[in-house]
């Protein structure tokens, strides 16, 4: 019969662990196996051996990559009806889609927080700690960088971060592509912007801010 093995969260691998993907990947067998792995796309940072081994096995025609896009309006729509037994109002979708950008994880979070009855309710810990946990990872100016844009909203203008920003205009530029390349922040190009990526993550961000800092910025 044909074996099937699974493997969860491949941008965490260790390198054995990739080794052992991309040999049974590559491997010429006639046995009936089949690897399926799964992994988050946003957390392959530029230089990761997973980012590598992916682009490579890319070029083999037994490997069909399948990618799982966020949550539409109205299929999320459908996943809050069946959730809560009852069609969300307009009021409801919009925040809904503002703060989860179509995340199922983070929409289930919502509702069990009630933050999308009440827009002033705080985010729960397990919530707030899964959003910080990357940006913990961050240096020191990426994290102060990433408060002030926070203060300043989902969207803020470079002109705007170097005004408030003590960082010197060629570190901070660095410091802003670090928080782009760890998708942190994205560039808006329409209006030459940094938004964050999505509105959740601009919540905790500011929710974590000391009264002191969040004075101070303001």
């Amino acid at each position: 019969r044909p074996v099937v093995l699974v493997i969860e969260d491949l941008h965490w691998a260790d390198p054995s662990t990739v080794d052992l993907v991309d040999y049974l990947a590559r491997a010429q067998t006639t046995e009936k196996a089949l690897l399926v792995c799964t992994y988050r796309s946003n957390d392959l940072l530029p230089g990761d051996p997973v980012r590598g081994m992916l682009a490579e096995l890319e070029r083999a025609r037994r490997i069909h990559r399948v990618e799982l896009a966020r949550f539409t309006t109205d299929e999320l729509t459908a996943f809050l009806t069946v959730t809560t037994g009852e069609p969300p109002s307009s009021e409801t979708i919009d925040r809904c889609v503002e703060l989860s950008d179509g995340n199922a994880f983070f929409i289930e979070e919502l509702l069990a927080a009630g933050l999308l009855v009440d827009p002033a309710a705080a985010l729960p810990p397990s919530l707030r700690d899964v959003v910080l946990a990357r940006v913990e990872l961050l240096g020191d100016d990426e994290r102060d960088v990433l408060r002030a844009a926070a203060v300043a909203g989902r969207r803020v203008s470079h002109r705007l971060l170097a005004a408030v920003s003590e960082l010197p205009g060629r570190l901070l530029s660095s410091t802003l592509r670090e928080c782009v390349a760890q998708h942190m922040l994205e560039v808006d190009p329409a209006d030459d912007t940094y938004v964050f990526r999505h509105a959740l993550l601009r919540e905790a961000v500011y929710q974590d801010l000391l009264p002191g800092e969040r004075v101070g910025l303001h």
